[in-house]
């Protein structure tokens, strides 16, 4: 069963109860939702892992052109799209 911990002065050992069926409900649908959330956001934590550096995108933009760096953007942008 779950317990939640109860606040004591001070120099004192803090407490554990169980939680009611109402307070586990409620951390359950917390969880449920915070797990939803990483999920559906989970394409950013992606693409950040791919991009290419700032210094390797300014390259691109001087040596090559605007295209080529979109290119390279959208690549990513495509293998990691953003959920509906």
């Amino acid at each position: 069963m779950a317990h939640k911990t109860i606040a004591t002065p001070p120099g004192q050992e803090s407490l554990q109860v169980e939680l009611t069926p109402e307070e586990l409900l409620a951390r359950q649908a917390e969880e449920a939702a915070a797990i939803a959330k990483k999920e559906a956001n989970m394409y950013k934590y992606l693409r950040i892992e791919e991009y290419p550096t700032i210094e390797e995108q300014l390259d691109m933009l001087y040596h090559g052109s605007l295209t080529s760096w979109r290119a390279e953007i959208k690549k990513i942008k495509d293998k990691y799209p953003k959920p509906e």
